[in-house]
């Protein structure tokens, strides 16, 4: 027998000891007859994570939040110290008595498999008492819940927000010790006392002898102001720029930050007082002497002890030679140029050395200014930007522009009108791999001044690193160069990024109707008059 006559008998010989062999691995024994085969579905093992109550001491012993998760649940149920079971469905709030406590957490699948958590705590009502909002009511907006908190967490308390809904909001930017008032060991603290959110006025006594724990940093907003162009007052006086930013005024509500506190209160910027967004420098801008350079922007990050060189090459386009003085008054404290007087020959360059440098108590932020070269009553300048970093980074964070946002690109320059928004991709990288941070992200958009045009802060949390697109609107602002700057916060460390971008004002569709119009006007007029020096056999027209 040939073997191509033999071969469809071992193929098929081949395939009956496989389908054996497998009904052997499965059944565990070898076998010619038919095998019913069954799967059976393993069910997961449930996952549970308590998120509230935590293990530390609580100033309630009522009204206390049971907040998890489960995964893979059939049934969620829980106990106070062994004692009665209940079942869940959702966060729900519970009362226990005053003393340690173990709440117990079970969940369990389809198969009974069971899995539970628990969370040891103390509750003391007696412990610290604490006193805000308490004749508000409703008006409290969302002012933070100390009474949630446990003591431990309350010593060192990150996002604190008092609010008055009818009058104004403070929103800290940095962590804030509730317990540590003047006088801590009277477990006694009393917010309302000290503070007072009313009509235009935003006040914390931060005294020695009052609330000197909350003198830290914070965005305030002020609401229903019936003011045209306000202006931020500290104790009754104009606040100077070093300790008072304003961010926005739309709607009567006014959004400004503080580097600490006292009173705060608004009043309207007198007319001959008011400057446009990117005229808050010393003075306004000479006449434009024209001169090349390499970079039209310079932007550093530093931390502080550090130093860095850059270069900058200028050139002179002119038919005459021009001699040049260079002075960075903005900058002094972290830019030092060794030539600052030269003569510039026609069609000459010069390569300058720039020596940025952060003094070891630089305080981390953006700084910016520009480097002027004046010639007579001429002068032309570069725009700086200055990041400063905390040292030790706990979260690095990077923004990037993407070629696909709205934002035009053109001669290398990111360009947007206003009315259009800037997209832009935020990456935040947990450098200190210790489990998930909380960590402030703050936005802003600024003009060369440091005056802020747009400002937006959230809270991310990072457990390795997250990417997520970021979309700012861009207000009426005068036509010029801007910068996003974006910087997070953990743990009191900083990070930052910056972007330069142009704001260009988008050509009315008017403008384009009436230029129009205008063509058409020319044709029809120039058309008209050959016709006419055509029917009087003029020459000098030719059909």
């Amino acid at each position: 027998m040939r073997w191509k006559t033999l071969l469809p008998i071992f193929l098929i010989f081949s395939i009956y000891l496989a389908g054996v062999a497998i009904a052997d691995t499965i059944t565990g024994r070898l076998t010619s007859q038919p095998t019913n085969i069954s799967v059976a579905v393993i069910s997961s093992v449930p996952i549970l994570s308590i998120h509230s109550p935590l293990n530390g001491t609580y100033l309630l012993n009522e009204s206390l939040f049971l907040n998890y998760s489960a995964r893979y649940a059939n049934t969620v149920w829980y106990n106070i110290d062994n004692g009665t079971n209940y079942t869940l469905t959702g966060p729900v709030y519970f009362n226990t008595s005053e003393g340690p406590h173990i709440l117990y957490l079970y969940a369990n699948n389809s198969d009974n498999d069971i899995t539970n958590a628990s969370a040891a705590f103390y509750t003391n009502n007696t412990l610290l008492i604490l006193i805000y909002d308490e004749e508000k009511g409703a008006t409290k907006g969302n002012s933070t819940d100390f009474i949630r908190f446990t003591l431990e967490q309350l010593q060192n308390l990150s996002n604190v927000i008092l609010e008055n809904t009818l009058y104004g909001k403070i929103a800290f930017q940095e962590l804030i010790n509730v317990t540590d008032d003047p006088d801590p060991t009277d477990n006694f603290v009393n917010l309302d006392l000290y503070t007072n959110l009313s009509y235009n006025r935003i006040e914390i006594n931060a005294s020695a002898d009052a609330l000197d724990n909350f003198n830290k940093s914070a965005v305030i907003n002020m609401y229903g102001l019936n003011l045209t162009n306000p202006r931020v007052l500290r104790n009754d006086e104009i606040c100077p720029a070093s300790i008072c930013t304003t961010i926005s005024y739309i709607g009567g509500v006014f959004t400004f930050s503080v580097t600490g506190f006292t009173v705060y209160s608004t009043e309207e910027t007198p007319p001959e007082e008011v400057v446009p967004p990117t005229g808050r420098g010393p003075r306004a801008p000479a006449a434009e002497l024209n001169l090349e350079f390499d970079k039209e922007e310079i932007s550093v990050s530093l931390v502080p002890g550090e130093s860095k060189i850059e270069t900058l090459t200028v050139t002179n386009p002119l038919t005459r030679n021009v001699p040049l003085e260079i002075s960075y008054p903005d900058l002094v404290d972290f830019l030092e140029i060794e030539e600052k007087e030269f003569v510039l020959g026609v069609g000459e360059s010069n390569e300058l050395n720039l020596e940025f440098k952060a003094k070891e108590d630089a305080e981390p932020g953006l700084y910016m200014g520009y480097i002027i070269f004046t010639s007579g009553s001429l002068e032309a300048r570069v725009l700086v930007a200055v990041e400063i970093e905390s040292v030790e980074k706990l979260v690095d964070i990077e923004i990037e522009v993407p070629a696909v946002s709205m934002i035009k690109i053109a001669k290398e320059k990111l360009i947007v009108h206003p009315g259009e928004s800037i997209f832009f991709d935020v990456n935040l990288i947990n450098l200190e791999e210790l489990g998930k941070a909380e960590v402030l992200v703050e936005y802003f958009i600024k003009d060369p001044y440091n005056n802020v045009l747009v400002y937006e802060n959230e809270t991310i949390i990072v457990q390795d690193s997250i990417s997520f697109i970021k979309e700012l609107p861009i207000p009426k602002a005068y036509p010029g160069q801007y910068l996003l700057y974006v910087k997070s916060t953990y743990k009191e460390r900083v990070s930052s990024d910056s972007v330069f971008f142009q704001i260009e004002r988008r050509v009315s569709l008017w403008v384009y109707l009436i230029i129009l119009i205008v063509i058409i006007l020319i044709i029809w007029f120039v058309r008209k008059q050959r016709h006419k020096y055509a029917e009087e056999g003029l020459s000098g027209w030719k059909r």
